[in-house]
């Protein structure tokens, strides 16, 4: 037995190594998981990196904070050495999440499906808060907002940025709003004239001795990732801002109330924040309708009908002035060779690399790209391939 299994890896090194043979050096085991979270819950669970070469595992990312990375990069791997890895799911947005392995051999997708309610959207978790007790006094706290600015790269998309952590701090008169762990210098200058303090005494971060925090006077919360369960305990949420921690106390300073509410889209966004945020553009766009469909609609005029009737020929239209920035425009515009990209969703942003089909009929387009490309986790959470694609069959 062990001897076929030598021979079976050799075998696929063999394969590997051959121009052409198709298969991946580095893949995830499984490549797909399904996860089932409580709303407000959170569920660690590991998957493999397996490796047909000698490297290691670069780095991991997300594209979505609901799935958070916990295993440190980077870390060695080979073929007989698969690599453990760690992610933590929290029960905020359900939806399909993808996973990115960068390794020195290549890069690994793994898929995670988060079937949660989900913690509903934030203004509902505001109207359901409980009134304060007389004398009360309400905390709120986003832990790790560092420079997410425009809520995970996009206001469009699922996510709240500083302009919609701002509209908190104004849902919730009267309450201490208080930024712990790692603040961005421009969340610092956009949101303490918000009334958003930096860390207090009372909020304390990974102390070294959790039990002594716990029982310390005046303390009203503990971030700490481990330790015992406590009144004053939290877990931190995930980076990045994706998620507020509302604390009710009652007028002896005892905690009687935990509430998380999502930075999203249902917040009230301060508009004199929204036009704070750095504008980072270097892209050039034209708006040209016809140059959408290109030379393309010359031989495929059905699909070009069908292409002119669809949303992918209006993104631009939808897409808020703010969000002209280089990390929302990629899928809104159509990119040209040495000329400005076009405004819209043209043939050749699916249809990568079909300029050399356009000049020369006779050689064969690539495939398209992955509607998941644009229509990810972070921005478009309900996105449904099959039924997207009845809309634009062509």
């Amino acid at each position: 037995m062990i001897r076929v299994l030598l021979l079976g890896w050799c075998a696929l090194l063999a394969l590997a190594a051959e121009p052409g043979a198709g298969l991946p050096l580095v893949w995830t085991d499984p490549a797909l998981r399904r996860v089932e979270v409580l709303p407000g819950g959170t569920v660690t669970m590991t998957v493999l990196v397996r490796s047909l070469a000698v490297g290691q595992v670069v780095a991991v990312t997300t594209d979505c904070r609901c799935v958070e990375v916990v295993t440190p990069c980077p870390v060695p791997m080979a073929p007989d050495r698969p690599v453990r890895l760690d992610l933590r799911v929290h029960g905020v947005l359900p939806g399909l999440k993808t996973v990115s392995v960068r390794t020195s051999a290549g890069t690994a997708e793994l898929s995670v499906q988060v079937v949660a309610d989900g913690l509903g959207t934030g203004d509902q978790v505001l109207a359901g808060l409980p009134t304060l007790p007389p004398g009360g006094r309400r905390w709120v706290l986003v832990h790790d907002v560092g420079d997410a600015l425009r809520n995970c790269g996009c206001t469009g998309g699922s996510l709240g940025g500083v302009d919609r952590i701002a509209g908190l701090g104004r849902a919730l008169p009267g309450a201490r709003l208080v930024l712990t762990g790692i603040v961005g210098e421009d969340a610092r200058r956009l949101l303490t004239p918000e009334g958003w303090a930096i860390g207090d005494p009372g909020i304390l971060v990974a102390p070294p001795d959790l039990m002594d925090a716990l029982t310390t006077p005046g303390v009203v919360a503990v971030l700490a990732a481990q330790g015992p369960e406590h009144q004053r305990r939290i877990t931190p949420p995930p980076a990045g801002g994706l998620l507020a921690v509302v604390l009710d106390e009652d007028a002896q300073g005892r905690p009687v109330g935990r509430h998380l509410v999502p930075i999203d889209q249902s917040l009230p966004a301060v508009a004199s924040v929204a036009a704070a945020v750095p504008r980072r553009r270097t892209l050039s766009v034209v708006e040209d309708a016809a140059a959408g469909a290109g030379s393309c609609q010359g031989c495929h005029p059905a699909a070009a009908q069908v292409w002119a009737a669809s949303g992918h020929a209006r993104p631009w239209a939808g897409l808020p002035e703010e969000d002209w920035v280089d990390a929302c425009l990629p899928c809104h515009i159509t990119p040209r060779p040495e000329q400005p990209a076009v405004a819209g969703v043209g043939c050749v942003s699916c249809h990568v690399g079909a300029e050399a089909h356009a000049r020369q009929p006779t050689v064969r387009p690539p495939a398209a790209r992955s509607c998941r490309d644009c229509h990810d986790a972070k921005h478009d959470p309900g996105f449904d391939r099959e039924t997207a694609w009845e809309r634009i069959r062509h």
